[in-house]
Formats: structure tokens, C-alpha cells, sequence
């Protein structure tokens, strides 16, 4: 017998292949692009996860989560942002909460400023309701400066 695979999987896939799937190269330069519009999905249980997620691989190299805490009420990502630079950066930090089966439950965004050749302690909460493991996902890291 061939598994079932639920309709609305299969439209979000769509949708998120749609709205996700080509490259931002001004990502890839280093440059910051004009804030977006957020595009969000409306998950069971009713939590919105954003479809357009900022992710620069040269920012997601200097944040990292040390922590996934919670209960059956909410969730706290946690970690550290390093900063390199010469300057202050503002980093934006995206989350997914998910089972362990990867199925996204609720997700949260954080902005975190390091000063020049510092680092700076961040967190993320969501409150949502669940009553088995949760798992915390580093989704997205941008420099929002």
C-alpha cells in the first residue's frame, strides 16, 4: 500500500518552493537588500511562519544557538552572536519550532546588536501549545544593521 501524502503538505511545498526557492544574490555580496513584506503560512494551530526567511551564509557563520528550552506552553531559542567587525552589526535571527519529524509548529525573530569585535547574547521565544518534543532550528540569519 502507497503512503498518503496530505493535501495541504503538498500545497505548502508548492507555496514554499514558489516563494523560497531562487537565490538572493545581494544576499550572497555581503549587501543588505530594502526590507520585504513578510509572506507568512498559516500552520495547524493557527501560528504563522514566514515564508521569506532572510538567511546570509556570512551572518549565519557568526551566530550560533546554544539552547531549546520549554514547556507545553512556550519555547526559548537561545545563543550568541559574534561580531567581527569593525563596527556595531544587528543581526535578525529566525527560529522554527518544529516536532522531530521536522513539522514547523511556530517559529519567532529576534534583531541582537553586537558591538565591534564583540558578542552579544540573544533569545527567541514563542508561545504555542504541544504536548510532545519540540525542536529549535536556526532558520535564518541576516545583518539588518
Amino acid at each position: 500500500m502507497r503512503p498518503r501524502t496530505p493535501a495541504s503538505a503538498i500545497t505548502l511545498l508548492a507555496v514554499l518552493t514558489a516563494c523560497g526557492g531562487g537565490a538572493n544574490h545581494a544576499q550572497s555580496t555581503g549587501t543588505v537588500a530594502a526590507p520585504q513584506p513578510r509572506a507568512t503560512v498559516t500552520m495547524h494551530g493557527g501560528a504563522l511562519v514566514p515564508l521569506n526567511v532572510p538567511n546570509q551564509v556570512a551572518a549565519r557563520r557568526d551566530v550560533s544557538m546554544g539552547s531549546c528550552t520549554g514547556d507545553q506552553n512556550s519555547w526559548r531559542a537561545a545563543g550568541t552572536a559574534t561580531n567581527a567587525a569593525g563596527a556595531s552589526v544587528t543581526f535578525e535571527v529566525t527560529v522554527f519550532f518544529t516536532t522531530p519529524r521536522a513539522t514547523v509548529l511556530s517559529s519567532a525573530t529576534t534583531k541582537v546588536t553586537a558591538a565591534a569585535h564583540d558578542r552579544a547574547p540573544w533569545s527567541a521565544t514563542s508561545r504555542f501549545r504541544t504536548g510532545g518534543a519540540v525542536r529549535c532550528v536556526l532558520r535564518g540569519v541576516a545583518v539588518v544593521r
